[in-house]
C-alpha cells in the first residue's frame, strides 16, 4: 500500500514541470512554483459565482406571501371596488405572475436579446408602460411611480395595489396575460378559501 502510495507521488512529481509557470486545462489554473502546485480558478469564474451566490441571497430573502395574506391586502384595497373581479381574480393572478414573491422581477427581451423592459413585484407591473428606473427611465410612467417601489422585502404592496387599480380602470384584467390564461372563466375560489 505505502509502495502505490509513493509511485502515484513519483507519477504526479514527474508533471510538474521544474520551471515555474502557469498553465490551464478544463477551465483551472494551475500555478507551479519549486515543485509545489496550485490549483485556481480563473477570475471570470469567481465572478459568475458571486453572481450565483447573490441571486440565491435575493431569493432567500425575497417575501414570498402566503396566498391568505395577498387575499386580505387585497380585500382590504381599492381593488374590490372593481366589481366585476373577486378577491380570487387577484389571488390567482399573482399566483401566476409571481408566486406571491414581492421582489420578483422578469426582464423582457426584443427579437435581439436585448432586455427592453421589466415587470416587477407581486402583480408584474410592466416598466414600460406603468413605472420608471434608472433601467428603463423613459417609460411611460402611467402610475407615476418607481418600479423600485414595488419591489419590497415587506408584506406592504400598496404601492402595487394602487398601481394595479390604474391598470385595471384602464385595461381590466385582461392586461395580465396570466389572468386571462389561468383564471378568467376557471373556478378560482380556492385561492380564498379560509382567507377571512
Amino acid at each position: 500500500m505505502d509502495q502505490n502510495h509513493s509511485q502515484r507521488e513519483d507519477e504526479l512529481s514527474l508533471k510538474v514541470p521544474t520551471t515555474a509557470g502557469t498553465t490551464s486545462h478544463t477551465g483551472l489554473l494551475l500555478h507551479w512554483t519549486d515543485n509545489r502546485a496550485v490549483v485556481t480558478r480563473p477570475a471570470h469564474d469567481k465572478v459568475k459565482t458571486l453572481i450565483v451566490l447573490s441571486a440565491l441571497l435575493m431569493v432567500s430573502s425575497a417575501k414570498i406571501l402566503s396566498r391568505c395574506e395577498v387575499a386580505r391586502a387585497v380585500e382590504n384595497s381599492i381593488l374590490t371596488s372593481f366589481a366585476e373581479y373577486t378577491v380570487a381574480d387577484w389571488v390567482c393572478m399573482a399566483y401566476h405572475e409571481s408566486r406571491y414573491n414581492t421582489l420578483a422581477v422578469h426582464y423582457d427581451r426584443n427579437s435581439e436579446g436585448s432586455i427592453w423592459s421589466a415587470d416587477c413585484g407581486i402583480f408584474q407591473i410592466n416598466s414600460k408602460w406603468w413605472c420608471v428606473d434608472a433601467m428603463f427611465p423613459n417609460g411611460a410612467n402611467v402610475c407615476h411611480i418607481n418600479c423600485d417601489d414595488l419591489l419590497k422585502d415587506s408584506s406592504d404592496i400598496q404601492s402595487d395595489i394602487a398601481c394595479a387599480a390604474i391598470i385595471v380602470k384602464q385595461q381590466g384584467m385582461e392586461a395580465w396575460v396570466s389572468w386571462v390564461e389561468y383564471c378568467k372563466g376557471r373556478p378560482i375560489n380556492h385561492y380564498t378559501d379560509n382567507c377571512f
